[in-house]
């Protein structure tokens, strides 16, 4: 995948769970540390949890602008466009599981939540009607704020969510002010975010894990309870691999914070993507990937004819180097010919090539036939019958010698 296509889908988790980037959950920090890890589900299995029993519905994606959730119990506020729970009784209402949910809360709505750089809504979240979503931060009762945090800066890649707890949360707890309670596994969060993610289009297949965890704090000097809500994902691709990770921190000064906790996990579990968002996203991502491809490829076919180019200036060059050096040559053999010639006329000489190195040697003219052996010694004659294998007189080999040119 592309990195501006990687950091582009990453994003965008980002805006669609945005609720502002303000703040800082550092005003939680306390040096009397300690942390309680939790296996998955303990947190779903706990009575934090387990006394809201919560539905466990399976909403349709929101479609259009005016679509439904009646099938599954939600019906639209014509005043200003949200999604409610429809107040309907639950078999045996002898529980107050929703009431511990609503607490005080005229019902639970599908609040929206806006793109702030394209104006649509980005995704919808089921929270009590109480609640506020703006660009800035989430504001739910009794003195609630919601907080997004991303990633700063250049960091490494992590492995796994623990890592980035220990390392980018764990080591400021330790040292600003804050009490760490316990670390949950928040595995339904997990599951929604790789819902989500997967309907972003990619540059390349990916093998994706998410995971997300929640950091309990508590305020030393008010005592005032919270909680980090981190996202992670790690990504790896043909193209490489990157990690991300983003939180959301809930702040609250009343003793109503396990209400609201188990508010805000409840919507980051079931959270709804628009579709119409995702496919304008998809959309122009697939179109910036196009246009980067053309470029790089129109980039490889300059390159190309550069080089081919140069591949021809270069060959051309050989070539006139070449007939520049047979030129010399051929006029450097002539001389050499036409100079040995010249000599050998003055001094009744001719040119003739030994038999036994192939180099030239001069030898007095006036014979026919020659012949040497090993020794460069030689003798000539005009008996074209002679045969030195057959004189009795020699003692060594003799070989016929010829001239320069080739023949006698």
């Amino acid at each position: 995948m592309k990195t501006t296509t990687i950091f582009t889908i990453v994003s965008l988790l980002i805006v669609m769970t945005s609720c502002g980037n303000q703040g800082s959950y550092e005003n939680f920090y306390h040096d009397d540390f300690y942390a309680e890890s939790m296996d998955d589900d303990d947190y779903y299995d706990s009575e934090d949890y387990d006394d809201m029993d919560y539905e466990e519905e399976d909403w349709d994606e929101y479609e259009a602008s005016n679509a439904s959730f009646n099938e599954d119990g939600w019906e639209r506020m014509p005043e200003n466009g949200d999604y409610r729970k429809i107040d309907r009784s639950r078999q045996n209402n002898n529980n107050n599981n929703m009431n511990v949910y609503n607490s005080g809360n005229s019902g639970t709505v599908m609040h929206p939540n806006h793109d702030a750089q394209t104006g649509m809504v980005s995704g919808y979240y089921p929270l009590p009607s109480s609640w506020k979503l703006t660009p800035q931060k989430w504001i739910g009762p009794y003195n609630t704020e919601v907080l997004t945090r991303t990633s700063q800066g250049k960091q490494p890649t992590f492995q796994s969510i623990d890592q980035v707890i220990q390392q980018l949360y764990v080591s400021g707890l330790q040292s600003n002010g804050t009490r760490v309670n316990r670390i949950i596994d928040l595995p339904r969060i997990a599951d929604n975010d790789a819902r989500v993610y997967k309907q972003f289009w990619k540059y390349a297949p990916t093998q994706d894990h998410h995971a997300a965890k929640g950091i309990e704090i508590t305020q030393a000097s008010t005592g005032y309870k919270g909680i980090i809500i981190v996202h992670f994902l790690y990504s790896a691709s043909q193209l490489g691999s990157f990690s991300f990770q983003y939180s959301h921190v809930l702040t609250t000064t009343t003793d109503k914070y396990e209400v609201v906790k188990n508010q805000l996990i409840y919507a980051l579990e079931n959270s709804k993507t628009n579709p119409q968002w995702i496919a304008q996203h998809n959309q122009r991502e697939q179109m910036k990937a196009s246009q980067s491809d053309m470029a790089f490829q129109q980039r490889m076919r300059t390159n190309q004819r550069n080089f081919d180019a140069s591949q021809e200036q270069y060959k051309s060059g050989n070539s006139v180097s070449d007939i520049i050096h047979d030129g010399y040559m051929n006029r450097s053999k002539m001389n050499d010919e036409g100079h040995s010639k010249s000599i050998n006329g003055i001094s009744e000489q001719q040119t003739m090539v030994n038999p036994y190195t192939g180099q030239n040697v001069q030898m007095d003219s006036g014979y026919k036939y020659y012949y040497m052996n090993q020794f460069g010694e030689y003798f000539g004659t005009n008996d074209e019958f002679y045969n030195p294998e057959g004189d009795q007189n020699l003692n060594m080999e003799y070989r016929r010698v010829y001239n320069q040119g080739g023949g006698y």
